[in-house]
């Protein structure tokens, strides 16, 4: 019964809307066949295949290993990444965009109008100012 709750909650994470204005860059396994989702994939992502373990297809879609009804095991296509998360050596994590410090600082992106926070030494996007405001050396202030 684990193995069910854990694929559904997968499933469920999965399904949910992809940013598609992500740039779709080489990762791990770019020449992986794109599979519908629920197909088999048939190829080796990162070695023997656990049960539970997931694979990276590409660095916003991946495969997760399940038993099957002949007692072996296969990858099984889940498609995209939920918004946010990237798959990365055969975890979903999040996407961040870079490296930054120190933790808790707001940093200022695309000349003032947008800005991010550092997170566990992860830049994380939060979005635009608020009308009438600028981000200007790590902080909103009015325009």
């Amino acid at each position: 019964m684990k193995s069910a709750i854990s694929l559904a909650a997968v499933f469920l994470l999965a399904s949910a809307q992809a940013n598609p204005q992500r740039p779709r860059t080489q990762s791990y396994n770019d020449t992986a066949p794109i599979l519908p989702p629920g197909s088999n994939a048939t190829v080796p992502l990162f070695g023997p295949c656990t049960p539970g373990a997931f694979g990276c297809n590409t660095r916003y879609t991946f495969s997760q290993c399940v038993p099957t009804a002949g007692g072996s095991t296969a990858y099984i296509y889940f498609g995209s990444v939920p918004a946010g998360m990237i798959c990365q050596n055969g975890q979903i994590v999040r996407d961040t965009l870079g490296p930054c410090s120190p933790p808790g600082s707001l940093q200022c992106l695309n000349g003032g109008r947008s800005f991010g926070l550092c997170d566990q030494s992860g830049l994380i996007y939060m979005g635009i100012v608020a009308a009438g405001t600028v981000c200007e050396n790590g902080s909103i202030v009015a325009a």
